[in-house]
Parts: C-alpha cells; structure tokens; sequence
C-alpha cells in the first residue's frame, strides 16, 4: 500500500474531476458548460496544486464552490472527500453530521502517523459511513 497523503489525495481527486468534466464536454453532454472558463481555470490549478502553491488550494476552493452553486447538475461528481480536502468554502456543502465523521476520519488518520501504521482513507471512510463519493 502506498503511503497516503491528503495533499496527494486531494490532486487525484482535482484530477478526476477535470477528466470528467472533459468528459463532459467532449461527448457533448454539456454544452452549456463549453464555453464556461471553469474548466480551463482547474486545468491551470493542476501543475500549481502539484507543486503545492497555497494560493491554488485557495483558487481550487473557489473554483468547485463555484462550480456547485452554479451547475448543480455537476454537483455529483464532486467527492464528498474533494469537498473536505479543499476545505474553506466547500465544507458549506457538507451537512454537519458529515463534518463530523470527516474530522473522526482526520483523527484515526493523524492517529496513524503517530503510530507510524499504514492508512487507507477511502476504506476506513467505508467503515464510517456508507456515504456515496458523490455529492446528492
């Protein structure tokens, strides 16, 4: 198992989101989301999240925020981790209860680094909850 990282983490997920959307849009799926410039904005964030710039962590919060508010019909295609892991803004599109079994996964996580032990976020998540990845 490879070590988890949620900065890691989190760019997968940023990655898979901008697949999808590519997908999107190439099938033409989407067409009112063709000329929107969210895309082309998460497609630069990439290379800066990967070189760890905080200030893309703050543009990438913005940008999926945004991108709920304004495409609701996208919104199942955020992770509901993605949403934790950016933080700020978008931990308002979890309810509470969620927050909570978020920070009690953040625990048992940090739990593991002190205890130099191996994690597997997703599984452990599972074990929590049977929360769907996606936002519905």
């Amino acid at each position: 198992m490879t070590l988890f990282t949620p900065s890691s983490y989190r760019l997968q997920l940023l990655q898979q989101l901008h697949r999808q959307l590519t997908q999107l849009i190439e099938s033409d799926t989407l067409p009112e989301f063709r000329e929107n410039p969210l895309l082309e904005k998460l497609e630069l964030l990439l290379p800066e999240l990967e070189k760890g710039e905080e200030s893309a962590l703050f543009s990438a919060q913005q940008l999926v925020s945004h991108l709920i508010a304004n495409f609701p019909q996208l919104t199942p295609l955020v992770s509901r981790d993605l949403l934790w892991f950016l933080g700020g803004d978008c931990l308002h599109w979890m309810p509470d209860e969620e927050v909570a079994v978020y920070q009690q996964l953040e625990e048992l996580y940090h739990r593991s680094l002190e205890s130099n032990t191996a994690f597997d976020w997703v599984a452990t998540r599972q074990q929590l909850t049977s929360q769907p990845n996606g936002l519905h």
